[in-house]
């Protein structure tokens, strides 16, 4: 979650989300400007959209790809006896 100051909104915070995971440190971030503090934000949420977008796609992937995996792992086995 990333939280902005109401007090000075160049202040950014990078915490854990309260019921995914409330024990994770929270890390402050104080930037030059609203604006990069504006930019930072836009970056942290759209880095962390397309990383989860990223690691389905993979997993999709390997799902897909394990029968074929398997049966020429149990070809090899087949060949090798």
């Amino acid at each position: 979650v990333v939280n902005r100051s109401k007090v000075n909104p160049t202040v950014l915070e990078l915490a854990g989300d309260a019921i995914t995971n409330p024990d994770l440190r929270s890390f402050y971030f104080q930037s030059a400007t609203i604006e990069d503090a504006d930019c930072w934000t836009k970056a942290l949420l759209t880095e962390r959209h397309q990383s989860l977008k990223d690691e389905t796609e993979a997993y999709r992937q390997v799902c897909e790809s394990f029968p074929l995996q398997l049966s020429n792992f149990s070809e090899m086995i087949n060949e090798a006896e």
